[in-house]
């Protein structure tokens, strides 16, 4: 645990053990770093941080026994939104260094796919919004910060069939919580299946290593090659773009033969 990330945050109490335990259980008994089990604590380890006060250089925090809970499904109290824990793994690590990478996984997105549940999928994609805003506000006030945002992959094949019902606009205003979502607001859609797609995904930066991307389609080893330049100061090292099974045959190499019996 010693080479684990300086700040983690997140679910899995009955992986990591229970924080608020004293003394600590599990994988967290071994942890060098303070140790949160509430959004109270959190917020309070996070105002510390920005008051040159932070009472340890490494701060994890678990804040539910498996998954963190649906967005949907809330309010959840003691539960910090992912903007909350954002904002306050941004003040903990710019408290200790210069220069960091901070990585925000809305990862409950997925589970909403898998699961063809469009008001959970879409709850968590507003509440990874959300995060984004706040890391979007701070990197504008600082400068100098990069920031990128993809997924691995879609999930589901969802596909809108039709524009949002109008009970959505009164029902859900800008500012309206999350868990107040109805599956009647949701907008005509279907699922294809409940796995993992081949479909393209967004991939949106902002920042001077946004510039190092290459144009057109970018597959997750280019992505990957972009962030370690900005980390290592060496240029991006040339890569082509990776042949994937996405439907298109004109970037396959060697050419193919088709059914018909001409050759791409």
């Amino acid at each position: 645990l010693a080479d684990c990330a300086d700040v983690m945050l997140g679910g899995g109490r009955m992986h990591f053990g229970d924080p608020r335990a004293e003394p600590p259980t599990g994988l967290l008994a071994h942890a060098d770093a303070e140790l949160v089990g509430s959004r109270d604590a959190l917020l309070k380890a996070a105002d510390a941080a920005r008051a040159g006060a932070a009472t340890s250089l490494r701060l994890w925090g678990v804040f539910d026994e498996d998954h963190l809970a649906w967005v949907a499904d809330g309010p959840h109290p003691q539960t910090p939104t992912i903007a909350e824990m954002t904002e306050s793994a941004i003040a903990l690590l710019d408290a200790r260094f210069g220069a960091w990478l901070l990585v925000v996984e809305g990862a409950r997105i997925d589970h909403g796919g898998h699961g063809n549940d469009l008001r959970h999928a879409l709850a968590e994609t507003l509440a990874f919004d959300d995060a984004l805003a706040t890391a979007l506000r701070w990197a504008g006030q600082r400068g100098g910060v990069s920031t990128f945002v993809v997924s691995d992959h879609e999930t589901g094949g969802l596909e809108w069939r039709g524009e949002m019902p109008a009970s959505a606009e009164a029902t859900l205003p800008p500012d309206a919580p999350l868990h107040t979502l109805r599956d009647a607001d949701l907008p005509p859609h279907r699922w294809r299946n409940p796995a993992h797609s081949n479909d393209d995904v967004a991939l949106l930066a902002t920042g001077p290593c946004a510039e190092q991307l290459p144009p057109g389609p970018t597959d997750h080893g280019q992505l990957h090659d972009v962030l370690r330049s900005c980390l290592s100061g060496q240029p991006v090292a040339p890569r082509a773009r990776l042949a994937t099974v996405d439907g298109f045959v004109d970037d396959l190499d060697p050419p193919i033969a088709t059914g018909d019996g001409l050759t791409l």
